[in-house]
This record gives structure tokens, C-alpha cells and sequence, in this order.
């Protein structure tokens, strides 16, 4: 590249490319296309009504199925959200025996380890002190250390992660980047927004966590009127990146949107006008 400097984008700059484009997600038995900020803005509109309007057994199943989301195989969750909306029906008596019958039902992986946590975690949300506007409200009080006092932590099998994953699907303040989050930001160059920064640690999953939240400050979250909180940018990540003809293992950088600013797809672009050849050829994936 010569002596040319590749800038780092900002996040507001890669989502105003990326949200008009159109990207192709499994709905039932269909795959529509529709444009990414589609996407995006229906799935943080179902949250928020998740969050209005289900009752309680509604969101302890969505709850509990998204804390089990760990040794799984693939569509599970929605399988497990089927069988606990269908079969648990009093969190307060589920027996170890019960529960591992449940998981099996939904193809969990190692059923008998799922229903211990599955126990503990109805006996906690089940527990008289236990209020769920108020667990939720000091978790988005919370939401930039971490909520790391969080006694759901205390249960074994529950991490950061799938704690976060649950709390995504009724919170924006919260997100649980996945291999197609990570993989996406890393090749932006999005990631390199924590780095030089004392307050953050080495690169795992909670820095990934932070620089999100970080992107997510820089946008005015929250409240600004443009704002995009941690969960719009995490979702669009996930939408675009699972497009197999958009950003996933191969990356097609000819036909994005943000390649002129995306660092992997502008080093790529200044390859290819500097020998002449595609994108591509001679080219690791990032």
C-alpha cells in the first residue's frame, strides 16, 4: 500500500453503508430478503414487546432457554423456547428427572448437566424476593461494568455470556457477540477501537463486550437521537455476517457497501488496483 494510512471507520460510518443493503435470514420454511435496518429494527421491536407485554411464564421460558444456550447444537434454542413454553408449567416443583426429560426433548446436548442449571435457575427466579422489573432495571443501571454482581452468577453453567444472551432479548443496553460479530468487526477494523485503552483487558469475550459498549457511547447511546445501543450494533453485525453471500467465512468485499471504508476490504481493493488482480487471489480470509 505503499505509504497510504488506512483510517479505523467509525461504527456510525460502517452502519450507515451496511443498514441499506439487503441480506437474506431463514424465516420458517423461508429465506427473505429484506434490507439489513428491516432486520434489525424488527428484531429490537420484538424485544421491546417482549418486554411490555409477556407475561411472566413468557419471559422466565425465553429466560431460562437463552441461559441454556451452551453445548448445543444448531436451532436448539428456539427448540427449547417450544418445549419450556409447552411442559414447564410451575418452575417451583421441576425435578432434576423432569427437566433432563425436557432438554432431551429439545436436543440439548448433555441433558443431565442442562437440568441442574435448569433447577437452580427455576429455584431462583421462582425465590419470594425475586422481581423481574427490578432485576432488569439494575442490570441496565449496571449494564457498562458488566452487571457483575449479578447473583446469577452463583449458579453453575452460567457465565457472561448466555447471562448477556438473555438479557438481549428483552434489553438493548445488552448483546452477546458471536463468531460472526467478532469475525465482522475485527475485519472493519472496528475492533481496534480498544486498543491503547487502560481501562480494558486482554482479547476475550468481555473486551469484545466493552468495545461495543464503547461504539455504542460514541454513538450517544443512550438516549441520543441517532443513538445505536450495543444490541442494534451487535444485530447488525449477526444479520449481515450470517448472509452467506455477504460477510461470513468467504467475504464477498466486491459487493459491499462499506469495502471503501472497511479496512479488509480496502487493503484488499488497493491490492488488487496495485497488481491487477481480484480481491482474493493470494488473500487469506480474516
Amino acid at each position: 500500500m505503499g505509504n497510504r494510512t488506512l483510517e479505523i471507520p467509525s461504527i456510525g460510518e460502517i452502519a450507515d453503508r451496511l443498514m441499506p443493503a439487503e441480506v437474506a435470514f431463514q424465516v420458517g420454511d423461508q429465506r427473505l430478503r429484506r434490507p439489513l435496518r428491516e432486520w434489525v429494527t424488527a428484531d429490537r421491536a420484538e424485544a421491546r414487546e417482549r418486554r411490555e407485554k409477556a407475561d411472566v411464564h413468557s419471559i422466565f421460558v425465553r429466560v431460562a432457554a437463552a441461559l441454556l444456550e451452551r453445548n448445543v447444537t444448531g436451532g436448539s434454542y428456539f427448540s427449547r423456547l417450544r418445549v419450556l413454553g409447552d411442559l414447564l408449567c410451575d418452575p417451583k416443583s421441576l425435578t432434576e428427572p423432569d427437566a433432563e426429560t425436557m432438554l432431551r426433548m429439545s436436543g440439548y446436548r448433555f441433558p443431565s448437566n442442562g437440568a441442574k442449571t435448569l433447577v437452580a435457575i427455576c429455584q431462583h427466579f421462582a425465590s419470594s424476593g425475586f422481581s423481574w422489573p427490578t432485576y432488569l432495571a439494575e442490570a441496565e443501571a449496571k449494564w457498562e461494568d458488566g452487571f457483575t454482581e449479578d447473583p446469577l452468577f452463583r449458579i453453575k453453567g452460567i457465565g457472561n455470556k448466555v447471562r448477556d444472551f438473555a438479557l438481549s432479548e428483552f434489553s438493548d443496553y445488552y448483546c452477546a457477540p458471536d463468531l460472526h460479530v467478532c469475525r465482522m468487526m475485527a475485519r472493519t477494523g472496528l475492533i481496534l477501537h480498544g486498543y491503547g485503552d487502560p481501562g480494558f483487558s486482554t482479547v476475550d469475550y468481555g473486551f469484545v463486550r466493552r468495545v461495543i459498549q464503547k461504539l455504542a457511547k460514541d454513538t450517544g447511546f443512550p438516549g441520543g437521537p441517532d443513538a445505536l445501543s450495543p444490541a442494534h450494533i451487535d444485530r447488525m453485525f449477526w444479520y449481515y455476517g450470517q448472509d452467506r453471500a455477504r460477510c461470513d467465512a468467504k467475504p464477498d468485499c466486491d459487493e459491499c457497501p462499506a469495502n471503501a471504508i472497511c479496512l479488509t476490504g480496502a487493503r484488499r481493493g488497493h491490492i488488487a488496483a496495485r497488481t491487477g488482480k481480484g480481491n482474493f487471489e493470494g488473500e487469506k480470509t480474516a
